[in-house]
């Protein structure tokens, strides 16, 4: 299976610059276990259309291709999203499932119009926040929130973030695209009889 990496411009997703092509990633939604929902208030400009609401921005997106592969996530959340992902203690967070649903759009290369080029469609994909295998460095569950803004952009204020989630036991989807109208279904997760 061939590996899927993306690097969104999470900058470009909040400015409507007329000229640019660049891909723009985006959550519109992301809950963590029962008591975690992102709010979906961050603007994202997709080339020149009309913004959509997104709950976090993407600057990368690495998948591996396969049905259990991890997704890992890096961009930015809001302010109030920073505040209501640091109020879940790595306890409860070890067992609590994550729901999402996300895109990538890019520019076609023949006329430069966005597609999806990486999606969930219009459904769910679930999973859990994945455990740092043993004598790695780092915290032991895969998702960090800073504790300072990013530099850019600088209106609205943002946050870095980083998640890694394995899929639950079930199969989903991944939609693949290499340009408009070329898509390919992926599944992701495996379902456990």
């Amino acid at each position: 299976m061939t590996e899927v990496r993306w690097k969104p411009d999470a900058v470009q997703a909040f400015r409507q610059v007329p000229g640019t092509a660049t891909p723009v990633g985006y959550l519109t939604k992301l809950n963590i276990g029962t008591s975690i929902s992102l709010s979906a208030d961050l603007p994202v400009f997709i080339g020149n259309n009309p913004a959509v609401s997104a709950a976090a921005v993407l600057s990368s997106l690495e998948w591996g291709g396969g049905p259990t592969d991890p997704l890992k996530l890096t961009g930015v959340v809001s302010a109030a999203n920073k505040h209501a992902m640091g109020n879940i203690s790595s306890q409860s967070l070890s067992t609590a499932k994550v729901t999402l649903r996300l895109a990538v759009q890019a520019p076609d290369p023949k006329d430069g119009t966005y597609f999806k080029a990486f999606h969930t469609g219009d459904a769910d994909v679930k999973g859990f926040v994945r455990t740092r295998p043993a004598g790695e460095p780092g915290p032991p569950l895969e998702l960090q929130v800073g504790t300072e803004p990013a530099p850019e952009p600088q209106s609205p204020v943002v946050v870095p973030f980083s998640l890694t989630v394995v899929p639950a036991s079930e199969e989903m989807d991944f939609h693949v695209a290499s340009a408009n109208l070329q898509v390919q279904v992926w599944a992701w997760g495996v379902a456990v009889s």
